[in-house]
């Protein structure tokens, strides 16, 4: 599994405190193009970092 970590947005003199921006760089990644490079295509593309078998119901 990857993900990208923001951990500055705690920080509010960091861009990355603003929400829009750390929204701003999840639409610029394109998941499919990292799936294919990295996994050859077979991964599944997930839009959360919590596991399906972890979430509440």
């Amino acid at each position: 599994m990857d993900w990208v970590n923001f951990p500055d947005q705690w920080d509010p003199k960091s861009p990355w405190h603003d929400r829009r921006v750390r929204l701003a760089a999840t639409y610029a990644i394109d998941r499919q193009a990292m799936n294919q490079a990295e996994r050859l295509g077979f991964a599944r593309i997930t839009w959360s970092l919590i596991d399906e078998g972890l979430r509440c119901r």
